[in-house]
């Protein structure tokens, strides 16, 4: 689309948005949402010779092009970086974190229940492929995408329900019907399978080009291209009219509704969208654990996915990026590390809610700015190297401390990266607590150099 804003007019059929006297002119244009590439949409401006330029310049679209090259190349390589085990769950959980984006960061929308329609679509997949007999006519790769349909039009009343009045009310709606789905699984074992679920094989239906998604690697190739396609589409929405819109009902709902939107039917496509998102991924991961049960509905899962997103950021299509990858570090990597993983999550999460509340992709962008100061540089592989020797510190400690329950069990020595401690030698407890404090006095140290600066 050109830069021109008014185009968002045709939404809200009120007046030119791009009206400096417009009241939607501050909602209605947010701040530049990145692109993948790093182009950003700009204004389209008149020329002297009253020619019209458009928002995307030469150079800008073929950043983006670049941008989007990149990204299909790291889908490539990424079984080969990551393993494929570990790029298919980190595949599946992006789709499920660009529908929290298109809640949380572009409609401002804060849902509780979530993992309801992940979950919803993952029931959906596996008794679709139960159901698709062996060299039927259907392809299993289109599963997901089924799956995604009908958890959207199943989310269609429910996000009515849960869009309406203020946010607060909707949150609360969507942890009510997150609960109240939740304990009603039990109820019918036939359907979710009871305490062990329900089980499929994938490897069944129609396979197209010799594809039957048996290998691992067949199906991270049906992953990724959800994956890229959910990606580009999330990112085109919010560069739309109704883009615009939603974010211009985010900032100031009241406005937005004088000027003629209406916020509720706005948050409530939104809601269905994300729904569809969730669906697809719940279906994904159907096929690839191939088996699922009530816990996928759960509300610690649901919070999981709100958590992750807010560590993530909402700022720019990055955030849910860092999401997913914070999320399948800690449920994949950190939980078979350590036993104090859950820990490390909530102090992370504090931690960015009080010093970087933008999220991981906010803070990110403010380091680079930074960056490009003079003398920023030092200071900043100073503050890094001091949050390390911080955490290193402090991780020793935990380790030590939980370790301590187990002594009878494993003897008194731990491996902490790399290094064998021993919880009963006080001078291990000493160097844990001086490296953590040094760590603590470096960043101190910064804090008061970058206030002076």
């Amino acid at each position: 689309m050109t830069g021109d804003a008014g185009d968002a007019s045709d939404v809200c059929h009120t007046g030119h948005i791009g009206d400096p006297c417009s009241p939607l002119r501050a909602t209605a244009q947010p701040a530049k949402v990145g692109c993948v590439g790093g182009a950003d949409e700009v204004d389209g401006v008149d020329g002297a010779d009253g020619s019209h330029r458009t928002a995307w310049s030469g150079r800008a679209a073929w950043v983006g092009w670049a941008g989007w090259a990149g990204c299909a190349l790291l889908f490539a390589l990424a079984p080969w970086l990551l393993g494929e085990g570990l790029a298919i769950q980190l595949g599946i959980a992006l789709i499920a974190m660009l529908g929290m984006h298109l809640l949380l960061g572009e409609g401002g929308i804060v849902h509780f229940g979530y993992a309801v329609y992940t979950g919803a679509g993952a029931f959906v997949a596996i008794h679709a492929l139960r159901a698709i007999e062996p060299g039927a006519a259907w392809p299993v790769s289109l599963v997901p995408l089924f799956s995604g349909l009908v958890v959207a039009v199943l989310a269609w009343p429910l996000g009515w329900l849960s869009t309406r009045g203020t946010p607060l009310t909707g949150a609360m709606m969507t942890f009510g019907m997150g609960e109240l789905l939740w304990a009603f699984a039990p109820a019918f074992p036939g359907f979710f399978g009871g305490e062990g679920g329900v089980g499929a094989n994938r490897v069944t239906g129609l396979a197209p080009w010799g594809v039957t998604l048996g290998p691992q690697v067949e199906l991270y190739g049906v992953v990724a291209i959800y994956a890229f396609v959910a990606t580009w589409v999330v990112w085109a929405l919010a560069r739309t009219p109704w883009g615009y819109t939603l974010r211009a009902v985010r900032d100031n709902p009241r406005r937005a509704d004088f000027l003629g939107c209406n916020p509720h039917a706005v948050r409530w496509r939104a809601f269905v969208g994300a729904s569809l998102l969730a669906g697809v991924s719940g279906g994904l991961a159907a096929l690839h654990f191939e088996r699922v049960t009530t816990d996928s509905l759960g509300t610690p899962r649901s919070a999981a996915f709100l958590l992750f997103a807010v560590l993530g950021g909402s700022r720019t299509i990055a955030g849910p990026v860092w999401a997913a990858v914070l999320m399948v570090l800690a449920f994949v990597v950190l939980s078979a590390w350590t036993p104090a993983w859950l820990l490390y999550v909530g102090l992370l999460f504090v931690a960015t809610v009080l010093y970087a509340p933008g999220g991981i992709d906010a803070w990110v962008a403010q380091c680079s700015k930074v960056a490009g100061l003079p003398g920023a540089v030092p200071w900043l592989l100073a503050c890094a190297a001091g949050a390390l020797l911080c955490a290193m510190g402090f991780v020793a400690m935990v380790e030590m401390a939980y370790h301590l329950q187990s002594v009878a069990l494993y003897g008194p020595v731990v491996q902490v990266m790399g290094m064998a401690l021993d919880v009963r030698d006080a001078d291990c407890w000493v160097g844990a607590v001086w490296v953590g404090a040094v760590g603590a006095g470096t960043l101190a140290l910064c804090a008061r150099r970058g206030g002076a600066r």
